[in-house]
């Protein structure tokens, strides 16, 4: 889906964007230059997940009515 949400932002939450969130990614591991040699900074997501249900599934703030379903 062309401009849809990120799976980063959905259902799958990366602790370790929150801890290298505005770190530059090539301190890391190596990173291929871009077309115009700007590779940015770790970007980690503006939603906070929850645990919720019985299995404690992450669940985004982006879908607050899908964390109440059962």
């Amino acid at each position: 889906m062309d401009g849809g949400p990120s799976q980063v932002d959905t259902f799958d939450p990366k602790p370790m964007l929150d801890k290298y969130d505005g770190k530059d990614p090539g301190q890391f591991f190596q990173v291929e230059p871009t077309q115009f040699n700007n590779n940015g900074t770790v970007l980690a997501s503006p939603w906070r997940f929850k645990q919720h249900g019985e299995a404690g599934i992450p669940v985004s703030a982006l879908f607050p009515h899908v964390a109440t379903c059962d």
